[in-house]
């Protein structure tokens, strides 16, 4: 027991002389002795405190979640005041998906009680539609704050305003170091932020830290939106859709054929088929963040020898991209259902097809849209039957959409897969389709169908048309899972 005792007592000795020395060698070192908590960086050595691991656990939660756009890191950052008036910045998005939080770092010493964000589209490089907000009330300082927003739909390459303000003190976030690429910043006018933004102080400024996070996923939702029919735009189900086809444009033959303001084969026609208060079909969809996408042709319309000829195709390309850029249109959808070389035409040529297709393509890729991304261009092709069509165009298009109508089960499996070994198109970029007007389509078969074409890893799914699902948009509502 005594010997016990004794080995006990040496080791509180042992132990507190080593504490002793352990102090003043801190006492004697002011490096090791002065520990400053530093700010969040992206690059070099912080020093291990308690303050910083809590730190980089709550970034660590945070950058869990996939980034869309926005900066989340920098390695070199200062301090920067956020008012009320509120500031919105710029940045590329990253990745295709679904927006549901913007993350903010909030600096030390901030004294807002409530920080306010808003995601806006882009419009000739300055912010345009509000197209999702939120807020939190006692922002954390000294940490990342994720504020949730509405489900936002977000397009790699297009550009994105996030609009920051603080309420009831000084905001104070960070930005990175005055020696970056300054950029464009606008000001808010006012107190809230605008449904639109039209006025505001052009500045510029250092990007500050923050990002969108979300869901990354590439499944689109395409839905025709027959100009003559009618039908309140406004009313279709937003988070169901990415994609709002205006059907159509028309090709021409000569002046006055087949419509009265056609000029000439290279021209285009708006009167064939009642295209009408294009602004205000753009302005609507732009206003809750889809694309809008202008088709030409058509079954009705199989004129495509005229314009694709060699003396009329350049002007026609640049008279559809002009079209569809001063319209303000994310892209163009080429419905050519007339077979080159077919016995019933021979005057409609496989070179001129493709070489009017490369054209128009290539014209449309030359151009940003006003959202600063690369315009979308699509095709409409029959999984039945004409199969050259597709595959003179496979080279070109980015997005094909099937019309598999009344197609479901082994048979919708079998048209896709002829499009894949007939046509050459890849099942990644074709979105099966589904009419509920000739080929009326249950409930049914139109979430079955998405899910299908989901597991198959199809671009998405086509819905012909919006306004023969309204105005329950039980087919639309089907599909909606599947943009998540």
């Amino acid at each position: 027991m005594r010997r016990v005792l004794l080995v006990c007592f040496g080791a509180l000795l042992l132990s507190a002389a080593i504490a002793s020395a352990a102090t003043w060698s801190a006492a004697r070192s002011p490096r090791a002795a002065a520990v400053v908590p530093s700010t969040v960086v992206s690059h070099g050595v912080e020093p291990v405190t308690s303050e910083r691991v809590a730190r980089r656990s709550r970034v660590s939660r945070s950058t869990r979640r996939p980034l869309l756009f926005g900066l989340r890191s920098a390695k070199h950052s200062q301090r920067a005041k956020i008012g009320a008036f509120g500031k919105a910045f710029s940045f590329t998005a990253h990745a295709t998906g679904m927006a549901s939080a913007i993350h903010v770092y909030v600096r030390p010493h901030s004294r807002a009680r409530r920080l306010v964000v808003g995601v806006y589209s882009n419009l000739a490089g300055r912010p345009d539609f509000l197209l999702a907000s939120g807020s939190q009330r006692a922002p954390r300082a000294g940490a990342w704050n994720a504020i949730q927003i509405p489900r936002t739909q977000v397009r790699s390459g297009a550009i994105y305003w996030v609009a920051v303000a603080g309420r009831g003190g000084r905001l104070y976030v960070r930005s990175a170091r005055a020696r970056c690429r300054a950029r464009t910043v606008f000001e808010s006018a006012s107190r809230s932020l605008p449904g639109t933004w039209r006025r505001g102080r052009r500045l510029s400024r250092c990007p500050i830290l923050v990002y969108a996070s979300g869901t990354r996923s590439k499944f689109q939702s395409v839905v025709f939106w027959l100009a003559w029919d009618g039908g309140r735009l406004s009313s279709l189900p937003w988070d169901a859709v990415t994609q709002v086809n205006l059907f159509s444009l028309a090709t021409c033959v000569r002046a006055g054929d087949p419509a009265p303001d056609c000029s000439g084969p290279a021209s285009i026609s708006h009167d064939y088929n009642s295209v009408r208060n294009v602004a205000s079909f753009v302005n609507t969809v732009h206003r809750h963040g889809k694309l809008a996408i202008i088709t030409i042709g058509g079954s009705t319309n199989p004129n495509w020898n005229y314009p694709c000829q060699s003396a009329n195709v350049d002007r026609f390309a640049h008279n559809l991209v002009n079209y569809m850029q001063s319209n303000r249109f994310d892209g163009i959808d080429l419905d050519i259902e007339q077979d080159p070389g077919g016995l019933a035409d021979r005057s409609f040529s496989k070179s001129e097809l493709t070489n009017c297709v490369r054209t128009v393509v290539d014209d449309a890729k030359a151009v940003k849209t006003v959202q600063g991304a690369r315009p979308l261009v699509t095709a409409d092709v029959d999984p039945t039957t004409d199969f050259d069509i597709g595959a003179d165009e496979a080279p070109y298009i980015d997005q094909f959409n099937a019309m598999s109508y009344g197609a479901i089960g082994s048979t919708l499996a079998s048209e896709i897969k002829a499009l894949e070994s007939k046509s050459h198109i890849r099942a990644s970029k074709i979105t099966e389709g589904v009419d509920i007007e000739d080929d009326p389509a249950t409930l049914s078969d139109c979430g079955n169908n998405a899910s299908w074409a989901a597991s198959k890893r199809l671009a998405g799914a086509m819905l012909w048309f919006g306004q023969a699902d309204a105005p329950r948009y039980r087919c639309l509502g089907a599909v909606a899972p599947y943009l998540q």
